[in-house]
């Protein structure tokens, strides 16, 4: 399973699921609920983003407004 990604991958895993675990709770996050793997693959397994996700809103206005950033980050 390690070898599929290389250690730089290896750490962007790891701080992706570090950093879903810290934003644990916050209103504009999903929740990491739980990992699993499989001899290939590492699964998160998180609340479904209804309203869509940060990279979403991002495509679609190409940049946003002051007080949405404000609202989404405080």
């Amino acid at each position: 399973m390690v070898d599929r990604y290389g250690d730089i991958g290896i750490q962007h895993i790891f701080r992706e699921k570090n950093i879903l675990n810290s934003l644990n709770g916050h209103q504009f996050t999903i929740s990491l609920l739980c990992t699993a793997k499989d001899e290939k693959n590492l699964y998160f397994v998180t609340d479904i983003a209804t309203n869509g996700t940060l990279d979403d809103l991002c495509k679609k206005y190409k940049t946003l407004p002051v007080r949405v950033v404000r609202a989404i980050t405080a």
